[in-house]
């Protein structure tokens, strides 16, 4: 059985509400662009620390060519380990997404658990989105992922990150004012292939209070 039969999809969607329209399987699958060629740019790194406790409560937006979807989104990571909650208008059709190193487990509404050892493979086998969920835990922060090539970058006069190209993806970010303490985005785009993504995040917390 193809892993998008529409039978099978119908059972693991079965959680989000009609108001939020889902992008058919195919639209979603193999978005991620090839690297650019040509050697990386050089010079001062963009910032790599890496948070460890984190909570990011806000929306999520995502869009390719005509399809969209769009759901409440509530993220907390606590080193390799971490929780995503998708849900939509007034916490109805909620998906959790688990996951540690190795495992990655989806729930939905209704009980149904799906289990894959990393995040990009349970989002394409069971919901046919090539997203580098693995990286999201360190752009969604302002942080490029460590280890991997950057293309190219631009940092604002707090040398927080405007701008980022890694994994052929373009991230932008918006921050919410000039100070220390504003060192977390609340706005971040993102851009790959046909896929356009969007989050906006109201609240973060940080460390043990995470």
């Amino acid at each position: 059985m193809s892993r998008c039969e529409p039978g099978r999809r119908r059972l693991i969607l079965a959680a989000l509400p009609a108001a939020l329209p889902l992008p058919g399987c195919a639209l979603f699958r193999s978005l991620r662009p090839p690297e650019p060629p040509g050697a990386p740019r050089t010079g001062p790194e963009p910032p790599r620390d890496v948070l460890e406790r984190w909570r990011a409560i806000g929306k999520i937006a995502l869009r390719a060519g005509e399809e969209r979807l769009s759901a409440s989104l509530d993220w907390r990571q606590t080193h390799e380990r971490f929780r995503l909650r998708l849900s939509g208008p007034f916490g109805g059709g909620a998906l959790q997404v688990e996951g540690r190193p190795g495992r990655v487990e989806l729930t939905t509404a209704s009980g149904e658990r799906s289990a894959a050892r990393t995040p990009e493979a349970l989002l394409v086998e069971k919901l046919g989105w090539d997203l580098p969920a693995s990286s999201l835990r360190y752009w969604i922060t302002g942080r490029a992922h460590p280890g991997v090539t950057v293309r190219d970058w631009t940092l604002d006069d707090a040398g927080r990150l405007e701008s980022l190209a890694q994994l052929g993806w373009s991230i932008g970010y918006g921050y919410p004012g000039d100070g220390p303490s504003d060192s977390l985005p609340e706005r971040i785009t993102l851009r790959g292939g046909r896929l356009t993504g969007r989050v906006v995040v109201r609240r973060w917390r940080t460390g043990p209070d995470a």
